[in-house]
Order: C-alpha cells, then structure tokens, then sequence
C-alpha cells in the first residue's frame, strides 16, 4: 500500500517493525543513519511516510544523539510534505511539544504498545497516499480552468492572506480538506502545522482530551501529561472537518477558544492560551441546524467570520477531463513513475454526463477501477462506460441519518460478487444486509477497510460513520 522509509540506527528495530508493516501490505526502505535518508529521498521519489528515530548519527559508525533527529525532523518538513513520524526511547514532554512545532505528524515512543504503533504508522501512510492532496497544494497546480473554478480559486487566495475563521462548505468528496491545505499553504502560517481532526463519531470525553489535552490523574486513564491539539497548532491551522458533528458539550468549549485564544486542560486549573487560526467545514447546512437546537448560533457566527463554498464536479463539467488526466497521470507515476495508461479522446462525452454524485471522491474511485479492470495502454470509450455503469451500480446511495436515528436509502444493485439486494424492506432488514454488504466489501478488498470504502464509492469517514451506526442498532 505506502513505501515507508524507516530511520533508525538499530537495524533490529527497522526489522522488527517491517515484519509488522508488511502484513498492512507496506513496503520498508531502511536507513541507518541521516546520510542514508538524504541518499534515499533523492533517489526514491515515491515515499509516502517517514518514520524517523529521534536519536539518530549522521553518518554509520557515527555518533548518535537526540538533537540530530530533531534538527533533521525540522529540514524535512520545512522542504516536503510527507508525514513524518518521530519514533523515540528518549525524551519527555519537551522534546515532544519541540518535535510537533518542528512539524511531527505524530510521535511515539518505543515503550508503546506495539499495535497502537502500528496503527499511527498506517493513519500516516493513508495520509502520505492521498497523492491528489500531497501533489496539488499549490494553488496554480489544481487542474480546473473553469470560469466557475477560477473564481472559487481566487476567492481561496484572498482568504488564506486574511488571519480569520474560515468556514468551508461544500457536497461530500468536493475537497473540503483540500481546500483547507491551499489556505494553509497560501498564508503566512504555512511555515507552521496543520492539523486535521474530523468531527464525525468522537465521543465528547475523547474530543475534549484530544482537542485541549488533560492533566495526569484527570480521569481512569490518565497516567500522563497530554498535549492537544489546540496547544500543539500554536502559530498554525487548526482544520475542523465535519464540524456539525461536533458534540454540543465540546461547542461551548470551541467558543470560548475562538473568543478569547484561552482554553483548559481536562482536570487543568488555569487557562492555556494558544495562537491558532481555525478553518472548519461542513456538507450541512449549519443555519438549519441551528434552528433545529442541534449547533450552537453564537459558534456559527463565530466560525462563519469567512465562508467559502467549493464547487461541485457537476457544476464544472468543463474541468471535469482535465481533472480526469490528472489523475491517471499521478496515479501512473505512483505506480511507474511514468505514464503507461492514457485516456482516448472518444471518452470525453461519457465522463462528462456522468453525474458524479460524489465528485471527486467517486472520480478517484473510477481511476481505481479503469488501472485495476482495464488491460492495454490506451484506455476506450467502451471500457470508461462499462466501469462508469459498474460504479453507478455499485454506488451505496445513503443520503442522511433520519431526524429519528432511522437509516434512509435509495435502491441499489451491487457487483455479482457482493451480496444482492435491491429493494427497500423492513429496517431491520435493511440493517442486517447493510452490514452483509459492508463485510462483503472488506472480504474482497482484502480486509481492508479504506480499500473497501474505494470499492463501495465512499469515504473511509462515512463507512466508519455507518458501521458504528449499524452497531448501535444491532
């Protein structure tokens, strides 16, 4: 799945590890000391994680010492957007706090279990593959020549100059978090981090540590000082996805941030103020919901300082190609480093009357398709129509949880080698074979679920969203 270049002096660590990531189907390139990592990064231009050891040689046979992996954790993400991830026997908090203003994606220690390890090694390499976002974050490089695009762009360079609240709105797949990055990477935080956190499914004892950290001893679990994610964006971007899920509890505390740039730690006794300029998105509309006593008004004006709505793939169908090459570009590169798959001509007027429901998310999911079901070089007309009408087909056309928790679907017919159903039943029923689909997915995706939501037309958010529904109703 991700090439992960592994730093480490100890070439039993590096082993150990890639004995654990190759059953995620990853790929390890091991270097043993700075050298080696600067060597491998010229040469090898399709890394997509970086694990890198904190006390670290610059040279082998050299001498190993913790300031050389920090410094070199600073090179890295000042020049690449890759996810780096600071692996370390040594250091406490403040080496901690150093490596996240350096630009982290994560740090863990040795001592940690090895699975909760390698699982923030997988988040990273699912982060370091989205090859769109890592390879268009400069703005003039977003393929869309539209007028409507054009404008949309511009509108996104003037607000990532202004130090404001930005609210992001926009369908499902349109590139929220894309748009996000840009306003980051135009502004003049970029030299700072951006953090991520999506707002769907976390229960508010979780958030509100993860958001604003917790003292030891705050509750059960406690053991150690946590540094959230507000303390950790200080100087940077703090981006909000999916923020009408945000619990109500954790609203007012979001509130009282965005007022006054002070918050406190879960079982803290003072106010911690950090310097974070927030961007936040949604599909829904927030005015709504505030009607409905579901979202705070005074936190919706209070994010919506700046709006901006992204466009749909349906409302540019003149970009649509363009974006289409693209792709199949990047995603020949990924897989060669130069192109062998091309697109012909005759294909244009298929793609384009498509509806692309789900933007593109669900165009990422056709280019899948098309490199996984299509022989040959040149990609034709009949193949693009036969993988868009299988798409169509297989596409779960779930638009909403009802105002009752009750789930509501449109019919569907699925590939022959999933599970048929295509008529709406009883909702038990309806349940019970969702959740057959589902398993069938992960089954044939080799029981991986990212790579199950591509092959449904999803997102790894969403199918996470309504397996845990399915679970709460089961």
């Amino acid at each position: 799945m991700a090439n992960v270049l592994f730093v480490d002096d100890l070439p039993g660590i590096i082993e150990s590890y890639e004995f654990d990531l190759k059953k995620d189907g990853h790929k390890v390139i091991p270097a043993y000391c700075i050298e080696d990592a600067k060597n491998i990064l010229k040469t090898i231009h399709d890394i997509d994680v970086i694990v890198l050891d904190m006390s670290l040689p610059m040279q082998r046979e050299g001498e190993d010492k913790p300031e050389i992996g920090l410094e070199y954790l600073k090179e890295l993400c000042k020049n690449d957007d890759k996810p780096v991830i600071m692996l370390t026997g040594v250091g406490g908090d403040a080496f901690r706090k150093k490596a996240f203003e350096f630009g982290a994606y994560d740090y863990v220690g040795k001592g940690e279990d090895r699975s909760t390890i390698r699982a923030r090694i997988n988040n990273a390499a699912s982060e370091g593959m989205k090859s769109l976002e890592n390879h268009c974050l400069k703005v003039d490089m977003f393929p869309g020549q539209s007028e409507i695009f054009q404008s949309y762009l511009k509108k996104l360079r003037a607000i990532a100059k202004w130090d404001v609240n930005v609210l992001i709105q926009g369908e499902s797949g349109s590139g929220k978090e894309l748009a996000a990055r840009a306003i980051h990477k135009l502004s003049e935080r970029s030299s700072n981090r951006f953090f991520s956190i999506n707002c769907i499914g976390i229960a508010s004892s979780i958030s509100e540590s993860e958001l604003f950290g917790h003292e030891p001893g705050s509750f059960t679990d406690a053991k150690k000082r946590k540094i959230g994610y507000f303390e950790s964006a200080h100087k940077g971007i703090l981006f909000l996805d999916e923020i009408a899920d945000l619990p109500l509890e954790i609203q007012g505390q979001l509130l009282k941030f965005l007022d006054s740039g002070h918050f406190m730690k879960v079982g803290g006794r003072s106010d911690i103020y950090s310097d974070v300029r927030v961007v936040a998105a949604t599909n829904k509309d927030l005015a709504v919901l505030v009607g409905d006593g579901l979202f705070r008004e005074d936190l919706f004006y209070r994010l919506n300082t700046v709006s901006v709505k992204v466009p749909s793939l349906r409302s540019r169908p003149g970009d649509i190609l363009p974006l289409t090459k693209h792709l199949i570009e990047k995603k020949n590169w990924k897989l060669t480093g130069s192109q062998w798959k091309r697109l012909n001509e005759e294909c244009s007027e298929a793609l384009i009357k498509y509806d692309w429901q789900n933007n593109i998310r669900e165009l990422k999911s056709f280019i899948e398709r098309i490199f996984i079901h299509t022989p040959g070089e040149e990609i034709t007309n009949d193949q693009v129509e036969i993988q868009l009408r299988e798409l169509k087909n297989d596409r779960l056309k779930i638009n909403s949880l009802g105002r009752n928790d009750q789930l509501h679907f449109s019919p569907y017919t699925e590939d022959d080698e999933l599970k048929k159903f295509s008529e709406v039943v009883d909702e038990l029923l309806i349940c019970e074979k969702l959740h057959q689909f589902f398993n069938a997915a992960y089954e044939r995706a080799d029981r991986n679920w990212a790579a199950a939501a591509q092959l449904i037309g999803i997102s790894d958010d969403t199918l996470l969203k309504y397996r845990k529904k399915l679970k709460e109703n089961s």
